[in-house]
């Protein structure tokens, strides 16, 4: 959906695990990708048109590394002001630790306990950086657990400090090896405050720190502009973290990606929350929000009533659907406002981005077409103007494409012309119209390996990726032009064409084997001497292997399943479960077994090390046999 009203810009996401970063304009038509060598879950576009990456990575527009530092992160890290990159990370500490500091052991049934730790990191070289400050949980806990521990206190006195039993009883191990405590999921940075937001998806709350302090008082209760040290300033969304509240006060279910609304955009100041409405079992609200807040700051502070929770409890906006359970993203997922004032989503686990006004209206949305990715995590626009966008090639990349195959000569002809550019494979129908493109495509892959291949896919040999039209090609003045991505492993042959939704049958396929010259051999040697049989196909033993071979061959004569049925001289060399059909079944693919190139097809089937008495073989389709050819083999065929 692209309404007039949506604000124009260019969205970018990843698919996490797709290693591929797209940048889409808001026609859904991508205009540039980054491959990158890893698979990052977010990714942010710099305003020196850099790509910074989860992983601490910054990538070039050409997917070169420019800086690549290795310290523990995950799910958001940002560049400040300053150039150096804010970085959220993970600390650890043993179970024994975690009762040293007053945790409930009853709680603890893993070895260690995890939680937050931000770095900001200084870049000082490709792969270099210095750490120039830090701030870790551990340092800011209370209980009141173990009054002989030194963080013992009255929890609900103090809620600038961590309850370190809060919400341990509902947790379970990770992959049993830690607690996953807090899990902190996104963070944001304010220069004019100098202050640092987190948001604490297993707290279901923001957190705000103060950034203006030095190491010591980083780790302390004083210092800093706001006198606080590395207390938390401010927290909102579930007052029961701090024993103020109950579940009916609670405001954020495992919430993602708060972050200040950035000056200059409407809104200015608040803070903006995608409220997942996910929790503990029964605790969920069961629905996802996106909500706007205004903080009740006081200086470099917030206000606090004694006795009270934090402010605020009325939000200044707030997006659901209608009925509410009819928007839920229960992980991941982020909101951005935009300068038109309408707010973009990104529903993560459906991988789905969409943009709503003040109203609650959507006036544009996009669903990844490559679903099956897992989530993408957050997605942002950027504004035709944005200055990271200046040194990018924005052509829609099915033009681009489309421009440059069609000034090379195609792999295979068949109502598509077949190209391959980019990693991509290319369908290309010059005079198309709408009804070309609404058949069901399909794409049989053949790797080079089968290891390369899904366990449940080696069995039949290639991958399968089919898809429709909509989801990966547009009509570009009168032609039809599609791109799909091919996996990144070595790849043999493909199958691909339109089947009739009626009846399944094909419409139209064509195959393509990538490295003729093994089929170019067997013909060779096929040609050297007289066929054993003719047909459709001329028939051919050589080096036990039987070869097919069709001089003035089209794309149409490979498209029908091959059949082979070997009879041999001795039933018992035949596998068990075919020894009451008298012979083996040795149905193939053309083109898992075949070539087409220079007019001709020629096929290959190594023949069984057993004596061979007869063999009957040709094709068949949905109708039933096409040829067929018989031969006996006289006294035997000796084996191999």
């Amino acid at each position: 959906m692209n309404e007039p009203e949506a604000f124009d810009g260019y969205t970018l996401f990843t698919p996490r695990f797709s290693g591929l970063a797209y940048l889409i304009d808001n026609h859904g038509r991508v205009v540039h990708t980054w491959t990158l060598r890893h698979n990052p879950r977010l990714v942010k576009l710099l305003d020196d048109g850099n790509l910074l990456t989860s992983g601490n990575r910054i990538f070039d527009a050409d997917g070169n590394a420019v800086w690549n530092y290795r310290y523990l992160q995950h799910h958001d890290l940002l560049k400040m002001p300053n150039g150096n990159i804010l970085s959220l990370s993970h600390v650890f500490i043993s179970r024994e630790e975690a009762i040293a500091l007053g945790a409930n052991p009853g709680s603890i049934a893993c070895p260690a306990l995890r939680a937050t730790h931000i770095v900001e990191i200084r870049p000082t070289g490709p792969v270099d950086g210095e750490i120039v400050w830090q701030w870790s949980t551990f340092d800011h806990t209370i209980q009141d657990f173990d009054p002989e521990k030194s963080n013992y206190g009255v929890v609900v006195d103090h809620p600038e400090r961590i309850d370190i039993n809060f919400a341990l009883a509902e947790e379970t191990c990770s992959r049993g090896r830690h607690l996953n405590w807090q899990h902190a999921n996104a963070l944001d940075y304010n220069e004019d405050l100098d202050q640092i937001m987190l948001t604490v998806r297993h707290f279901s709350e923001i957190w705000i720190i103060d950034h203006s302090t030095n190491a010591e008082e980083a780790a302390g209760s004083a210092g800093g502009n706001s006198g606080k040290g590395g207390d938390l300033l401010y927290r909102w969304g579930n007052p029961r973290a701090y024993q103020r509240g109950t579940l009916a006060d609670q405001r954020l279910f495992w919430p993602h990606n708060a972050h200040w609304i950035p000056e200059g955009l409407p809104g200015a100041g608040n803070v903006l929350i995608f409220n997942n409405g996910s929790e503990y079992p029964g605790m969920e609200r069961g629905y996802s929000s996106v909500d706007e807040i205004s903080l009740p700051a006081d200086g470099y502070n917030y206000r606090l009533d004694e006795g009270s929770t934090y402010g605020p409890n009325e939000r200044v906006w707030t997006y659901a659907a209608d009925p509410p359970d009819a928007f839920y993203a229960h992980r991941s997922s982020g909101a951005q406002r935009l300068p038109n004032g309408d707010t973009l989503i990104t529903a993560g686990d459906a991988e789905r981005i969409f943009e709503v006004t003040r109203e609650g209206e959507m006036v544009w949305e996009f669903v990844n077409p490559e679903l099956g990715y897992d989530l993408v995590y957050r997605a942002y626009r950027y504004a035709p103007d944005y200055p990271g966008l200046r040194g990018l090639d924005l052509t829609p990349y099915y033009q681009t494409a489309y421009r440059t195959v069609v000034a090379g000569e195609p792999v295979a002809r068949s109502v598509f012309d077949l190209h391959l550019t980019d990693g991509r494979l290319v369908y290309v129908k010059e005079e198309c119209d709408q009804e070309d493109a609404e058949k069901r495509f399909f794409l049989h892959i053949a790797p080079e390996r089968m290891d390369d291949l899904l366990q449940e896919r080696r069995e039949a040999g290639y991958s399968i990726f089919d898809f429709e039209f909509r989801h990966y090609g547009m009509l570009l003045n009168g032609a039809c032009v599609a791109l799909v991505p091919l996996p990144d492993y070595s790849i043999a042959a493909f199958r691909t064409g339109q089947r009739n939704p009626q009846d399944e049958s094909d419409l139209w396929s064509a195959n393509v084997r990538l490295n003729p010259e093994p089929y170019r051999a067997a013909y060779r040697a096929a040609a050297a001497g007289e066929p054993v049989a003719r047909s459709v196909f001329d028939l051919h033993m050589t080096d036990g292997q039987l070869t097919y071979v069709k001089e003035e061959c089209a794309q149409e004569d490979t498209g029908h399943r091959f059949f082979l049925h070997i009879v041999p001289e001795r039933t018992d060399d035949l596998p068990q479960e075919r020894r009451e059909h008298g012979f083996d079944n040795l149905d193939f693919d053309f083109f898992l077994n075949g070539a087409l190139f220079d007019g001709k097809c020629v096929a290959t089937v190594s023949l069984p090390e057993y004596p061979v008495v007869s063999i009957r073989t040709g094709q068949f389709g949905p109708q039933g046999e096409v040829w067929s050819a018989e031969f006996a083999l006289g006294g035997g065929m000796p084996p191999l």
